[in-house]
């Protein structure tokens, strides 16, 4: 392995002398490497070996975590071949999209709220438009009552209104 100053950062090295001439498993070993989804990686994988055996360029997202820290890096693997078509080398490029990768995640964890907000929101609504229509009758009811009420109370028996409130109110509840 040949690596320059931003490679080794990437890889936690103290700088490019410790990872040239290791092998992939000796830079493996310090980390535990996966794809995007979770799923382990293999050292031939993790560091593009891939392409050597494939002989074709590939690419893809990886991730480095060793103790608390958390690298994501993109990778691009091209292998160079020899006259023969046999592969003499892979190339390959990795660039940090740490950063990137957090940002991505921020903005899914605010979308998520912002997403339970309004279905919170759509139900404060909903909550109420449905005190409103219980809150309507209601509002008639106590009217009627409280006429029946005072008419009790001064004595003012008006039997046809009595009947015409009391109708009103058995209606109202009803409905």
């Amino acid at each position: 392995i040949y690596a320059n100053n931003m490679m080794s950062k990437l890889l936690n090295a103290a700088g490019p002398q410790e990872l040239i001439g290791a092998s992939r498993g000796e830079i493996l070993q310090r980390f535990e490497v996966s794809s995007e989804d979770g799923k382990p990686l293999s050292p031939e994988v993790a560091l593009s070996t891939h392409a050597s055996i494939s002989k074709a360029p590939t690419e893809g997202l990886v991730r480095f975590k060793r103790s608390q820290d958390t690298r994501w890096v993109w990778q691009r693997a091209i292998p160079v071949f020899h006259s023969d078509g046999s592969v003499s080398m892979t190339v390959s490029l990795f660039r940090d999209v740490t950063e990137q990768k957090k940002i991505e995640e921020l903005l899914k964890e605010q979308q998520a709220r912002a997403h339970a907000s309004s279905k919170l929101s759509a139900l404060g609504e909903m909550a109420g438009g449905i005190a409103h229509e219980i809150n309507n009758p209601l509002a008639i009811i106590q009217g009627q009552a409280t006429q029946l009420k005072e008419m009790m109370e001064h004595e003012t028996w008006e039997k046809e209104w009595m009947t015409e409130a009391a109708f009103s109110i058995e209606k109202t509840s009803k409905r």
